[in-house]
């Protein structure tokens, strides 16, 4: 638990900080290295079924970095431990019922401690629904409030 929830607050600051302009995904930028064990996974993605509608676009999307279609790079720093690079994209998926599920996909080092996470928008918040690298308990939990 104690590494999904630093993966979090990692993913947040990382989203909150804005992006990082990036050519396209999967090349190299200034901290991200030419090779990396995790190849692109952004060319699979397909647009979205529909546009997030206004009353589900709250603050606390763009501060998670939902609102975000581009690429972003994202280095992990931790104490005694090597900076990992790689790169972030955050894809609405589908909205349906009143909620809105998007597709957070990582590449690069970074990839392999925080995998790829399935979050859910609603009227209450950001919730965690689903991650690549574990299971979630309870189904869903709150990432940020609204």
């Amino acid at each position: 638990m104690k590494n999904l929830t630093f993966a979090l607050l990692a993913f947040t600051l990382a989203f909150g900080c804005g992006p990082k302009d990036s050519p396209t995904p999967g090349t190299p930028t200034d901290n991200t290295p030419a090779t990396t064990s995790n190849p692109p996974k952004t060319a699979n993605l397909t647009a979205p079924t529909s546009a997030l509608p206004e009353e589900l676009n709250y603050e606390a999307v763009q501060f998670y970095g939902l609102g975000n279609s581009k690429t972003m790079g994202l280095t992990l720093t931790a104490p005694g431990a090597p900076a990992k690079t790689g790169e972030v994209t955050s894809h609405l998926e589908k909205v349906e019922n009143g909620k809105a599920y998007y597709k957070v996909i990582r590449t690069g080092a970074i990839a392999e401690d925080l995998g790829d996470d399935s979050v859910m928008v609603d009227e209450t918040g950001i919730y965690m629904v689903g991650t690549s690298i574990g299971e979630i308990t309870p189904e869903k939990f709150l990432a940020l409030p609204r």
